[in-house]
């Protein structure tokens, strides 16, 4: 695991992954406050319990969210998360239709040599595969933190992941001309013209936005 900090925007990082969230500001008060007094296994623990707006299911048990960093495989983690439903979506997305379909869609428009930026990318299943075929400046953008830790633990640790909205996260240092992608999940994201528009802005000139 990468060393805990608190960024000089006050913005906490736990195990690498900066918590930017938006609409999680008492959250990341929290989460800032435990790293500073070294408290990193609460802060971790205090991430692992957020989830997206629209799950409904109560977070496991403190004492249960503290065993994930030792569990050994994802399906592992997602059940010590109490995933459900979505834990059997990501554990079978690897052959899921839509996923294949986002892989041709990918591969008619590849992204050569820029930068990637995958948004709502979920465990990191997209940016696996091009992590797979020699992608290597790679970022992953999603609300939720234990999705991002179980992209960085278990599906493609060569990755950077940042915890925030995309309209609005931080400065995330992507230089451009970027590629970035969003599949299966821009219905998800509430104000979809600003997004869209966020995803233009992000790419830049001579940039490439595909969403699927």
């Amino acid at each position: 695991m990468s060393a805990s900090t608190v960024t000089t925007a006050g913005v906490p990082v736990v195990d690498g992954i900066p918590f930017a969230r938006a609409g999680r500001e008492e959250l990341r008060d929290r989460v800032a406050g435990l790293v500073a007094d070294g408290e990193v296994d609460r802060a971790r623990v205090a991430l692992l319990a957020d989830s997206d707006d629209w799950w409904t299911e109560p977070p496991p048990p403190d004492e249960q969210l503290a065993r994930v960093p030792a569990a050994t495989t994802l399906r592992e983690a997602m059940a010590l998360l109490g995933m459900g439903r979505v834990g059997d979506y990501f554990a079978h997305r690897w052959s899921d239709p839509t996923h294949l379909a986002v892989l041709a869609l990918v591969g008619q428009h590849w992204p050569g040599d820029r930068p990637v930026v995958d948004v709502a990318c979920g465990i990191g299943t997209q940016l696996r595969e091009l992590s797979r075929r020699g992608v290597r400046d790679l970022l992953g953008l999603d609300v939720v933190w234990s999705k991002l830790w179980l992209a960085q633990r278990f599906v493609c640790p060569g990755a950077r992941y940042v915890c925030a909205d995309l309209t609005a996260a931080p400065d995330l240092h992507v230089p451009q001309p970027a590629y970035v992608t969003c599949h299966d999940a821009f219905y998800f994201l509430r104000d979809k013209p600003a997004a869209a528009a966020a995803m233009h802005a992000l790419a830049g000139p001579g940039g490439t936005v595909v969403v699927g």
